[in-house]
């Protein structure tokens, strides 16, 4: 029980109806004890090459003999079981990019003359009263804070 039967078993495909044949080697089944309850599970692997469905299902043809030695053979068949393949997604190829027939040549930006100033501005050249005015009273606050620092050092 729970043994492997590949050694046992032969498939064969048939091209024209589409169907797998399995069956057991006639010396093993001369092996197994006619009041046995022997049960045999088949599996076929297999790879689809195209999108679509597949329906599968099996006969199983039993043979059972009787007291007297009369062998019968009696077709049991599957569940019908359908699967789907989808469609490979198609890709997409991508647009080729247009090529320009023609090198366009970019018109050449015109240039600018610079102004170049070879005097700085005139600022600040003026002599007018307020500005001695200004300058005065600076010099007096500069004298009076020298003087004022001084006295109040003699004083202490």
């Amino acid at each position: 029980s729970g043994e492997d039967l590949k050694a046992y078993a032969q498939a064969v495909y048939d091209d024209v109806t589409g169907h797998f044949y399995v069956s057991l080697n006639s010396d093993f089944l001369a092996q197994v004890a006619k009041d046995s309850d022997f049960q045999a599970k088949v599996d076929i692997e297999f790879t689809r090459l195209i999108a679509g469905a597949v329906y599968n299902y099996f006969t199983n043809n039993l043979a059972f003999e009787d007291s007297e030695g009369n062998v019968t053979e009696v077709p049991v068949l599957s569940n019908e079981v359908v699967t789907h393949t989808p469609e490979q997604p198609v890709e997409e190829n991508p647009e080729t990019p247009i090529t320009p027939t023609e090198v366009e040549t970019p018109a050449t930006p015109e240039e600018v003359p610079v102004v170049q100033s070879s005097v700085l501005p005139m600022t600040g050249d003026e002599t007018t009263p307020l500005n001695l005015i200004v300058s005065a009273f600076g010099v007096f606050m500069f004298i009076l804070g020298i003087f004022g620092i001084r006295r109040k050092k003699e004083d202490k």
